[in-house]
């Protein structure tokens, strides 16, 4: 009974964790033992149901079960999030009186409550008070120190009480560990409250608190979750560059990702590839995912030559190209004005016999559409008025399963292929089907419910495409 009322509890199932509550108060279920009330007290006082925390520890006693240290914990904490910290100071004392209980358990638990309270002033004064004499009597007092309580405020949702709480000890010159700073950092990361984090870190600094590659991989996610357009990756590019120079930081698989995402989101193919080779060199995987994620966050390049470079690792590395890949190559090839480059693309899709998605139909004539030449655009806008209930009235992915024998088969003069080709691969029947719905599976479900293009369609399409590529 106590393993289901841990899961309804971590899962915060609150109706199941009082459905049960209710039955072993009414006595609709066998004796309660310590170990499931001392559960019950703990989930309520984590939720702020006081009342129902303090319900739960009276049953234990009716039960003729002690309070244990965990379960006055738990009502100590609770007292303390809900605010009440005389009544939590008050649990704490009685439990000072209690022979021979750990003392630095005790002082844990108050600090807890005193960090979900968030009242910084009597944190101070509860530490000077109680803790200081355990910590010199103690050789194991870390969890006790200072540092831990500025952790524990961070922890509770008052990052700004514990940069508070951190500056006073740097005024009043007391120790203060790196890694209390770097939970500030975090949560304020997480609040996508910048200026704050970078003045922590200001200050951390001034006092001798230099970073490590956690405090670097922080600060770097802080910038690019901070930022519109490149901005963002920029900056994180800034810190990267300032950080490992002056303090000589190492990269850790973190760093790399980031700088993954930094470098994609800057569309710089080439720093990219010496991202992958230090990847190598520290046994990280380079593989299909990585690469898919890397062309999902890059937006537009003006380097057509190091995304050449790139597509040729790709292949060399055996990534099998399917149709996913495909779309987020085009979508590329579109943002970055190089048209020619996907029209090209969906000509190399047919000779892998991977099935293109309308998006890719529509997205490409949108912007055929919009060119400079008259008769490119005049071409383009009248296939849109022919397709554009099936093309722009639902924005759903629709696969276009269609066999590539009856499509025309390009010309060398209107698709010279670029510096780049897809790795090829022999194709079983039964595997290309499985392409097809697996392409239409993950792309969008719910494009079960549109009818595909058909053939005519698809045939009409790239005779339209023939006629333009020529002039791009």
């Amino acid at each position: 009974m106590n393993e289901e009322l841990k899961r309804l509890s971590s899962s915060e199932d609150t109706a199941g964790v009082l459905a049960m509550y209710y039955q072993l108060k009414d006595g609709l279920v066998a004796t309660p033992n310590a170990a499931t009330l001392t559960t019950l007290v703990r989930h309520f006082g984590k939720n702020g149901s006081i009342a129902l925390m303090e319900d739960a520890a009276d049953l234990m006693l009716k039960s003729g079960i002690a309070l244990s240290l965990s379960a006055y914990s738990a009502m100590v904490e609770g007292y303390g999030s809900a605010g009440q910290l005389s009544k939590a100071m008050a649990l704490f004392e009685h439990m000072k009186s209690q022979p021979n209980a750990p003392r630095h358990l005790i002082v844990r638990a108050m600090i807890g409550a005193l960090a979900c309270a968030g009242d910084v002033q009597v944190a101070i004064d509860f530490y000077n008070t109680e803790v200081v004499h355990i910590e010199m009597e103690s050789a194991d007092n870390e969890y006790l120190s200072l540092s831990t309580l500025i952790a524990a405020f961070a922890d509770a949702g008052h990052p700004k009480e514990a940069t508070v709480l951190m500056q006073h000890c740097f005024d009043h010159r007391l120790p203060v560990k790196l890694y209390s700073g770097n939970v500030i950092i975090n949560h304020m990361v997480k609040a996508k409250n910048v200026p704050e984090a970078l003045s922590v870190y200001d200050s951390m600094v001034a006092h001798g608190l230099y970073p490590i590659t956690l405090t670097m991989n922080l600060l770097m996610n802080a910038m690019l979750d901070s930022e519109a357009d490149l901005a963002g990756p920029s900056l994180a590019l800034r810190v990267y560059e300032e950080l490992t120079s002056r303090f000589s930081l190492k990269s850790d698989p973190q760093t790399y990702v980031l700088l993954v995402r930094i470098f994609a989101m800057l569309g710089d193919f080439r720093n990219l590839l010496k991202v992958f080779d230090r990847m190598r060199k520290a046994a990280m995987a380079v593989n299909y995912q990585l690469y898919h994620n890397t062309l999902s966050m890059c937006h537009a390049t003006e380097d057509s030559q190091g995304l050449d470079m790139f597509l040729t690792r790709m292949n060399q590395d055996g990534i099998v190209w399917d149709v996913p890949l495909c779309k987020l190559l085009f979508r590329l090839h579109l943002n970055s004005g190089l048209l020619r480059r996907a029209v090209t693309l969906l000509a190399q899709m047919d000779k892998l016999r991977l099935m293109p998605v309308a998006s890719m139909i529509r997205d490409l004539f949108l912007a055929l559409s919009q060119h400079q030449d008259l008769l490119i655009s005049a071409t383009a806008s009248a296939f849109l008025h022919d397709y554009s209930a099936r093309l722009l009235m639902d924005a759903r992915d629709v696969p276009c399963v269609v066999p590539s024998s009856v499509l025309p088969s390009p010309s060398s003069t209107t698709l010279a292929a670029t510096t780049w080709q897809p790795q090829p691969r022999a194709v079983s029947p039964s595997s290309h089907r499985q392409q097809q719905l697996h392409a239409a599976n993950s792309e969008n479900a719910a494009a079960e419910s549109e009818p595909p293009l058909s053939e005519s369609d698809l045939k009409h399409i790239y005779r339209v495409l023939y006629e333009v590529s020529g002039y791009l």
